[in-house]
């Protein structure tokens, strides 16, 4: 019980090091525009969102301010063509990522010794393009159908990671950073055809699908690459 309470009262003890007292707030304003376009058989959208993203922390313990501004605009567009058997659309659109009032405090959280973590008040928004497509056609006559979908992005200023490894004490040290070079898409094929075999009306399918993602981060200073590619 002596040794219980003596761990009790050591760590009750306040570390104005490593200890931290924040007020997080965040604020956005946004507007924004979009045309329609209709045609015969189909229709075009343009637009774009203006957007204006604040982060504030407070440090009480410290008396210092962390703020972080982004104003952008976002556009966006797609087209959309519809006929006798057959669709085909496309997309396009732009977003931001605000980092998290955590990332941005300047602390260190040591609840597991082996693995510290930091704040970093000068990580950025992140942003992402987005591209995607759709299409779906029939052709009757010889029965066959063809669809297909798929994406692809890529991000600027991702908010990723850098770990600094000690080999000498095993204890790692990580810290939220912005890098570019992450991207990630994928694409869908799925074929049919009805044929007639031994008197039936049979449908004969083939499929076929692609994955990617490239993600980037920061070992011992050095860049780290990972890629993965599903098919």
């Amino acid at each position: 019980i002596s040794n219980l309470m003596k761990t009790v009262l050591y760590c009750d003890i306040f570390n104005d090091t490593l200890s931290s007292h924040f007020n997080n707030s965040s604020s956005t304003l946004a507007a924004g525009m979009n045309y329609n376009y209709n045609f015969k058989k189909g229709n075009i959208s343009l637009g774009a969102n203006w957007q204006d993203n604040r982060i504030k922390t407070v440090s009480i313990l410290n008396d210092s301010v962390y703020v972080q501004k982004y104003a952008s605009i976002l556009p966006f567009a797609s087209y959309n063509f519809s006929s006798k058997g057959k669709r085909f659309s496309l997309n396009y659109n732009y977003g931001t990522r605000a980092p998290q009032p955590l990332q941005l405090q300047k602390i260190i959280d040591n609840s597991n010794p082996l693995f510290l973590r930091l704040g970093n008040p000068a990580l950025k928004f992140s942003s992402t393009h987005r591209f995607g497509y759709a299409l779906n056609f029939y052709y009757q006559k010889p029965k066959i159908s063809i669809n297909s979908s798929g994406s692809f992005n890529f991000t600027l200023n991702n908010i990723s990671t850098s770990t600094i490894y000690d080999k000498s004490t095993g204890v790692q040290i990580s810290m939220p950073v912005n890098l570019n070079g992450a991207r990630n898409g994928f694409t869908r094929l799925y074929l049919s055809k009805q044929m007639k075999i031994f008197g039936k009306n049979d449908s004969w399918y083939v499929n076929g699908s692609f994955n990617f993602n490239r993600t980037v981060s920061l070992l011992d200073y050095q860049q780290n690459i990972n890629e993965m590619l599903n098919q």
